[in-house]
């Protein structure tokens, strides 16, 4: 709240009406924007999974309502948990709003702060499913935003014998830094739904 109300509200509110100079706004504090969300969403799985599972003991659940009555707070405390989330991601919302109504000369500087702002918000998702893939060796966080996933067959080929070996069913995460090939566990993991095991990465050579 400190960087909201004291950095980037003061900003906004000096830019006044110029889309421009509220457009740079955005990438002026999209370092800070990453550093203040990346932590709360990368612990989020965790924090929720932790809620849960207090909310289930009858004495906490109920020390937590009146926490809830005393405090006047007409929603429950997974939704105040689940709103920096929200806030995140309206920016680009609102961004995509104003390039709709904005003129041709300030269109170039709004199409700059939302691709910033998309980039931020892929690198979060990555984030907040990081924690679902173990056995890495390495920070996650390095191999950039996670771009795209998904579930296939997978052959290696063996060169003794000329012959493809048996299919094997994995989960591919593309990241800005490289392709990881994970194998799917049904281990229970307490804060997450699904669990990978990394198996092998192909970095990305520039």
């Amino acid at each position: 709240l400190n960087f909201h109300n004291n950095y980037l509200l003061a900003d906004f509110l000096a830019a006044g009406n110029s889309i421009i100079e509220i457009c740079q706004c955005f990438l002026n504090h999209r370092n800070k924007f990453l550093q203040l969300y990346h932590r709360y969403c990368r612990n989020k799985p965790l924090g929720e999974a932790l809620r849960r599972e207090q909310q289930s003991d009858g004495v906490i659940a109920k020390f937590f309502a009146e926490c809830q009555k005393r405090a006047g707070h007409p929603l429950p405390l997974s939704a105040y948990l689940l709103k920096p989330v929200q806030r995140i991601t309206k920016y680009q919302l609102l961004l995509k709003e104003v390039h709709r109504h904005c003129g041709d000369q300030a269109k170039p500087h709004v199409d700059e702060a939302l691709s910033s702002m998309l980039d931020l918000l892929a690198q979060l998702n990555t984030a907040m499913h990081q924690l679902h893939i173990a056995g890495f060796v390495g920070d996650l966080s390095q191999m950039g935003a996670l771009r795209f996933q998904n579930e296939c067959d997978i052959y290696t080929f063996k060169k003794r014998t000329r012959r493809l070996n048996k299919a094997q069913r994995r989960q591919l995460f593309l990241f800005d830094g490289g392709l990881l090939f994970c194998k799917k566990r049904s281990q229970s993991v307490p804060y997450a739904s699904e669990y990978y095991e990394h198996k092998l990465s192909i970095p990305h050579r520039h």
